[in-house]
């Protein structure tokens, strides 16, 4: 007991400086090519703080991991946190990882930076023959909120695997990337190549020169071995694991592309511009123009092109007197393809005659700005007639007589409208119009009234703070949720092509650990998974199974290798069985 007291006086009589905090930087190399990956360790003693990497400007950072260590020596203890990132340089020359920063109750700790020379390096031309990557825009010239596409290609005309692409941060464009990747086969050099390509829309935000960076591809490119005597178990099998091969890791890294993006001209019209760029056309079509009183035609106008369609407005529509226009919904047929967004979008207009006449409904006007042509673009429809007859009077009652110039009724001309159609003159309940609508009520004290008025309006704020107070952290959960639910069940309907199977699977997952970040994408790069499920306290078995199934649905989208029936089972069972865990 004694010496148990002795201990743990020792241990509290430790001076500070057994806990002082320090960290410091190293690599595992100093000098490099542009396609080698470069190890960042950062240790941390005794302070279990996040390291700010944002001064990283020369390098990207492919990956993440975090380690730690407990040490106990001459009755003195310190905890060792480590932090390692895989870096792949971004151009040639002395590169500069900056001094790190970490903050640790109140106070700040640095790095030593370092510096990482990064030079060429002899590349066999059959080498280069083997793999390479691509990537282009269909317009280097655009102007602001005109829609370009970028295309990103793989060519590789051996076996790869562990294939994972990283495209940049396309920080000065609004992004949509497309739903799946295009698979075909090219004849370059009189050599056959397997191309994967990735299209990505991007609309610029602001003018001037910008530079989209590098896409980096990182993949296990499979080299087989000579070997003395051929193993006949090579020509039965046919693969890597029965020959003799190896895995050699590859980076591949797209060239930067230049934009140089120019600003929208002053509007030159008077009609005010609509918001659209691209390429549009404007129709219009009328149902009926014969109709009569307490009847309905149909209006619908097509907006029909390539450029953001989705975010136009209804066009203004001036509606003459007598008749009353009720919106519907405007539909959407907005696709994404090789050009960016295309289709149309319809909006449709009920217009009811309250009163007979002839009426003239004027032209409809779209300013867009025709990137084509550089200018704005005025679209215009025809002006439509529409004849208003009055209504039958038959199965019909006299609602309100016409007042002649004399100011008394004129009984030769009474407005009468279907039963079904009661035009009141205003858009809230009739009164009534009969004794029976007037009784004797009990007086209301002042106090009562305003009692009453307030408490809707406080039951309805109650309510809202609840909804917001229990719904703030679930709702994104749930979205996602009910996106990773719907994929699966795409995924597992029988007949579903290949490409659409393994995008349904990939979308299924990644949409699943969103959910557990209480986040909202499309796409998470394997450090990205680690870090979410890390946080939300999984076990390290269901993170690295993640991180197998990811890698190994992107190795399959990427590779282009046909899927038989048990291993497209087995694959959707090993994604059903990981969502589980992860959920």
């Amino acid at each position: 007991m004694k010496k148990l007291i002795v201990f743990m006086l020792g241990f509290l009589l430790i001076p500070a400086s057994a806990f002082a905090v320090s960290v410091k930087a190293r690599v595992d190399k100093t000098q490099m090519t542009p396609d080698d990956i470069l190890t960042l360790t950062v240790s941390i003693s005794d302070a279990d703080a996040e390291v700010d990497t944002s001064g990283i400007k020369d390098f990207r950072i492919l990956s993440h991991s975090t380690g730690s260590s407990f040490q106990w020596i001459n009755g003195k203890s310190s905890h060792e946190y480590t932090h390692n990132y895989s870096l792949s340089p971004l151009k040639k020359g002395h590169l500069i990882i900056p001094a790190l920063t970490l903050d640790d109750k109140g106070s700040s700790y640095h790095t030593e930076p370092i510096t990482i020379l990064v030079q060429d390096s002899p590349v066999s031309d059959k080498d280069s023959r083997d793999i390479f990557v691509q990537a282009r825009v269909n317009d280097d010239l655009p102007y602001v909120g005109q829609q370009i596409v970028y295309v990103f290609s793989l060519y590789y005309g051996i076996q790869i695997t562990n294939p994972s692409l990283q495209v940049p941060d396309f920080k000065d464009f609004m992004v949509k990337e497309t739903d799946k990747d295009t698979n075909v086969t090219k004849l370059i050099g009189g050599r056959e190549y397997n191309v994967i390509e990735r299209r990505i829309v991007l609309v610029p935000l602001k003018d001037g020169t910008v530079e989209i960076p590098p896409s980096v591809l990182t993949c296990d490119k499979v080299v087989k071995q000579g070997t003395q005597r051929r193993d006949p178990m090579d020509s039965f099998f046919g693969n890597s694991f029965f020959g003799r091969s190896r895995l050699e890791r590859k980076v591949l890294r797209t060239n930067p592309i230049p934009i140089r993006i120019n600003p929208l001209p002053a509007n030159p019209h008077d009609v005010e511009f609509s918001g659209l760029v691209g390429q549009m056309t404007l129709s219009a079509a009328m149902e009926n123009h014969d109709i009569k009183v307490g009847d309905s035609t149909t209006l619908t106008l097509t907006l029909d092109g390539i450029g953001n369609i989705m975010d136009v407005e209804e066009p203004k529509i001036n509606v003459p007197d007598g008749l009353k226009m009720y919106r519907d919904n405007p539909q959407e047929d907005v696709t994404i393809g090789r050009k960016g967004y295309a289709g149309k979008k319809i909006f449709r207009l009920a217009l009811v005659a309250i009163k007979d006449g002839t009426f003239t409904i004027p032209p409809i006007t779209v300013n867009y700005f025709d990137v084509e042509k550089g200018q704005y673009q005025i679209l215009v429809t025809p002006a439509f007639e529409l004849d208003v007859a009055p209504s039958d009077q038959s199965g019909e009652r006299q609602v309100a007589p016409l007042i002649n110039e004399e100011g008394t009724q004129d009984k030769d001309r009474p407005l009468r409208i279907k039963k079904k159609v009661e035009y009141t003159g205003h858009d809230i309940l009739p009164l009534k119009e009969s004794l029976d609508g007037v009784e004797n009520r009990p007086g209301m004290s002042l106090a009562m009234f305003i009692l009453l008025l307030i408490l809707p309006a406080l039951g309805a704020g109650g309510l809202k703070a609840i909804l917001l107070y229990t719904g703030r952290g679930k709702s994104q959960a749930s979205l996602m949720v009910r996106r990773a639910e719907k994929a699966l069940k795409s995924a597992g309907k029988s007949g579903t092509p290949e490409d659409e199977f393994l995008s349904a699977l990939y979308r299924a997952f990644i949409s699943m650990v969103l959910s557990r970040g209480g986040m909202v994408g499309e796409t998470l790069t394997t450090a990205e998974v680690r870090n979410i499920l890390t946080k939300a306290n999984l076990k390290q078995e269901d993170i690295h199974e993640a991180e197998d199934l990811l890698n190994r649905i992107e190795s399959i989208r990427f590779s282009g290798g046909a899927l038989n029936d048990a291993t497209r089972k087995e694959l959707m069972d090993k994604t059903r069985q990981t969502i589980r865990r992860i959920r």
